[in-house]
């Protein structure tokens, strides 16, 4: 999808939402509401569902892997025209990469 053309609408099954959910919830209910992380670490802000912006941002500084970790601090979805396809990569990297 990262190669597609900007705005192109991603196909997420609502089922796949669901279960994506399910399991985010899962793993922040196991982990603590202060985090103590080590570095290095990459902080990300102010998302805002721009999709393929976030995608220049992982080509620029590298995709998460268990080596490269990140913490997006907030303001996920709400203007761009893609929230949904933007909380829903950033939930199944969280996944991934706990």
């Amino acid at each position: 999808m990262k190669n597609g053309k900007w705005g192109t609408a991603v196909k997420l099954d609502a089922k796949a939402i669901k279960w994506l959910i399910d399991e985010v919830i899962k793993i922040n209910m196991d982990e603590p509401t202060l985090l103590d992380l080590e570095a290095p670490i990459k902080v990300f802000g102010d998302v805002h569902g721009q999709f393929f912006d976030l995608f220049r941002l992982f080509d620029i500084v590298g995709y998460p892997t268990p080596q490269r970790k990140f913490l997006f601090i907030g303001d996920y979805v709400d203007r761009g025209k893609q929230s949904i396809e933007t909380i829903c990569l950033l939930i199944a990297y969280k996944i991934k990469y706990p």
